[in-house]
């Protein structure tokens, strides 16, 4: 990913500001992608049209652009920061739009970072769009469930996993059903999405955040910002093994407490004020 992440700060993006917008989705839809390339597909193309839509919008509002072309890269990840299913979007779109100058070349415009209530309409739109577009591929509240789940028919075990995975249960064992073990401070993991936060909403499950831009010359921060949307899901150096079996995953972003940084073997790791780290431990003792 280090090189994936050079290509494009050396050859991709220009040298103009870069803005993540990063969109979850609910539950339900989370499971559904995971194993359903099309509709991932669809969904990811609803939301970038709905995004320059909104970018072009604001351009023509602000800047008297009638006509204006925008850009991004986009990471779907397929899962949290727990190793829990989550298909999610990490879109890394260029902070303005390009527009014809006037010697017919193109020339960008950045744009004023988005208010709130942008966030708000644009959320609002997405949310919309895929519902409907959802209920035009027959997956809405009447559709028959073998059509809407057809995981469950085919493979009714991958189907169980998938859907304990999305919901941060255990799938097996004597505590099937039951949330993941975690260690140190706790606090509510299907409540992270509803934090607080500038340009952020949440609106009928669908939660978008666009408070990270990089600045046009801050090339390593944007290379790093390329390696953290394109990362892979496992960081092999904050997995150990229990000795009754089970394996301990720690966890790099801090909970709603006041946890600081500690190095420790050339590793960071996260600890809250009683001392120890925020952990998930994987398997069924």
């Amino acid at each position: 990913m280090a090189d994936t992440a050079a290509h494009l700060v050396d050859r991709v993006f220009p040298i103009v500001p870069v803005r993540q917008w990063v969109l979850s989705l609910p539950f339900g839809l989370r499971y559904r992608m995971a194993y359903d390339a099309r509709l991932t597909s669809n969904v990811l193309n609803v939301f970038i049209r709905a995004l320059f839509g909104e970018l072009r919008r604001r351009a023509q509002q602000l800047l008297n652009l009638r006509s204006s072309q925008c850009g991004a890269v986009t990471f779907v990840q397929r899962f949290g920061d727990a190793l829990n299913a989550n298909v999610h979007f990490h879109c890394l779109v260029i902070d303005g739009v390009y527009a014809a100058g006037g010697d017919g070349r193109p020339e960008f415009h950045q744009l004023p970072a988005p208010e709130d209530e942008d966030v708000l309409r644009l959320t609002t739109l997405v949310s919309q769009k895929i519902q409907s577009r959802l209920e035009r591929r027959g997956f809405g509240a009447e559709a028959d469930p073998q059509q809407v789940d057809p995981l469950s028919q085919g493979d009714a075990g991958m189907a169980d996993l998938l859907a304990n995975s999305v919901r941060r249960r255990i799938a097996v064992g004597s505590n099937a059903g039951r949330g993941v073990v975690r260690l140190g401070d706790q606090i509510d993991g299907d409540s992270l999405d509803t934090l607080q936060s500038p340009r952020c909403a949440m609106v009928s499950g669908f939660s978008l955040h666009a408070n990270v831009c990089i600045e046009a010359r801050d090339r390593m921060r944007l290379e790093r910002l390329c390696r953290y949307a394109g990362r892979p899901a496992v960081a092999t150096e904050r997995l150990t093994a229990l000795p009754d079996g089970r394996l301990l995953y720690r966890l790099k972003r801090p909970w709603r407490d006041e946890s600081c940084n500690l190095l420790q073997g050339g590793a960071a790791q996260r600890l809250g004020p009683s001392g120890k780290s925020p952990a998930r431990v994987v398997g069924d003792a």
